[in-house]
């Protein structure tokens, strides 16, 4: 899969042992624009997606996640690797304490085939993640201020795909 970024924080010890996450997110365009999700609280648009589940594989996830975050079932023919992006910061998770947090986001095209019911869990709700048919335009102006003000991966990950979108599929 090609290589869209790295992203690292380099605020860590490059001593210290790694964790690894993976996650699969979706690119789905419709009728020109995007389907993203938005968090009203926190005001940014990420693509649908989430991480892989012990178990899974990356297209489990996709199709899971889809389903989860925006209510979306995939046509699973026409699903294509798109790009990576890869993270490295300090880890904040308690679960994997004292580590280099190693993110791996892998981004895929895809259709949908028809819709069902969203399924936010906890931390996705309190978000307020909502379902929007976006202009990519809109999106990038939206997150960048965000992402500039506070320098969280995942806004600079989302905007960085967004920006590579985009650019290479018209």
């Amino acid at each position: 899969m090609r290589l869209i970024k790295i992203i690292d924080k380099a605020n860590y010890d490059k001593n210290l042992p790694h964790s690894v996450r993976r996650a699969a997110r979706a690119i789905i365009r419709i009728d020109g624009k995007y389907a993203l999700v938005k968090s009203e609280k926190e005001g940014y648009y990420k693509f649908p997606g989430g991480g892989v589940e012990k178990g899974e594989t990356i297209i489990d996830a996709l199709i899971r996640e889809v389903r989860e975050e925006i209510g979306f079932i995939i046509d699973t023919e026409t699903i294509a690797d798109y790009g990576e992006i890869v993270e490295y910061r300090l880890s904040d998770d308690e679960q994997y304490p004292d580590t280099i947090f190693e993110h791996r986001s892998y981004y895929f095209t895809c259709n949908i085939s028809g819709k069902t019911t969203q399924n936010l869990d906890t931390d996705e709700a309190e978000l307020k993640f909502v379902y929007e048919l976006a202009d990519i335009d809109t999106a990038i102006k939206q997150n960048e201020p965000i992402m500039e003000k506070y320098y969280s991966t995942n806004i600079i990950r989302e905007t960085a795909v967004l920006c590579d979108v985009k650019k290479n599929l018209k």
